[in-house]
C-alpha cells in the first residue's frame, strides 16, 4: 500500500514538475489544477476549449500571461505589437505552433499555415511571403472592396430567400481569390 502511494506521489510530482515555471520567471499566470493544468473545465465538459481559452484571454489585461496544458507551460500573447514581432520579424525563432491537426482526418485544416509544423510551414511561408507584401495588399484592397459590394448586391437580390451559407461563402471567396489572383 505504501509502495503504491509513493509511486502515485512520484507520478503526480513528475506531471506537475513545471507548475512553477511562470512564477519563477515573474510572468502572470493562471494557477494550474493538478494534472489537467488550466484545462480542467474542458476535461470535465463544462466548457468548450475555444470558449475556455477566450475566458482566460479576457481575464488578463497584461500583454501576455502563462497557462499550463497537462503540465506543460505555454505563453499566451495579448499585445498586437509582440504578436507582430514574433510572426513577422522573429518567425525563425517561433516556427512550430501548439495546435496540431491530423492531415488525414481534415486535409484543409491540416494544411493551414497556422497549424503546419516545420519543414512544411517554412516552405509554404517562404512561397506566400512575396505575394502578401504591404504594397500588394494595399493595391488589392479596391478589388476586395468591389467583390464585397458585388456580394452585397447579390444578397440584396435574394433578400428573404433561404440560402445555403456554405454555397454563398464559396461564391464570395472564389470571386475574391480569382479577382485578386488574376489582377496580380
Amino acid at each position: 500500500m505504501i509502495l503504491v502511494a509513493v509511486v502515485l506521489y512520484l507520478f503526480h510530482r513528475y506531471l506537475t514538475r513545471n507548475h512553477s515555471y511562470w512564477k519563477d520567471r515573474g510572468i502572470p499566470y493562471e494557477e494550474p489544477f493538478s494534472l489537467a493544468g488550466n484545462l480542467w473545465d474542458v476535461f470535465k465538459g463544462r466548457r468548450q476549449i475555444g470558449k475556455h481559452l477566450g475566458y482566460l484571454y479576457s481575464k488578463y489585461t497584461t500583454p501576455y500571461f502563462g497557462i499550463y496544458i497537462v503540465g506543460k507551460p505555454y505563453l499566451v500573447l495579448r499585445n498586437p505589437d509582440i504578436i507582430k514581432s514574433i510572426t513577422i520579424r522573429d518567425f525563425n525563432n517561433f516556427e512550430d505552433r501548439t495546435f496540431a491537426c491530423d492531415k488525414k482526418a481534415d486535409e484543409m485544416s491540416g494544411n493551414s499555415l497556422f497549424i503546419l509544423r516545420n519543414p512544411d510551414w517554412r516552405n509554404i511561408r517562404n512561397k506566400l511571403t512575396p505575394i502578401f507584401t504591404s504594397g500588394k495588399l494595399k493595391l488589392m484592397f479596391p478589388i476586395m472592396k468591389k467583390c464585397s459590394s458585388e456580394m452585397q448586391i447579390y444578397l440584396n437580390k435574394h433578400d428573404g430567400e433561404i440560402m445555403e451559407i456554405k454555397e454563398v461563402s464559396a461564391k464570395y471567396m472564389t470571386d475574391l481569390v480569382a479577382s485578386c489572383f488574376f489582377w496580380i
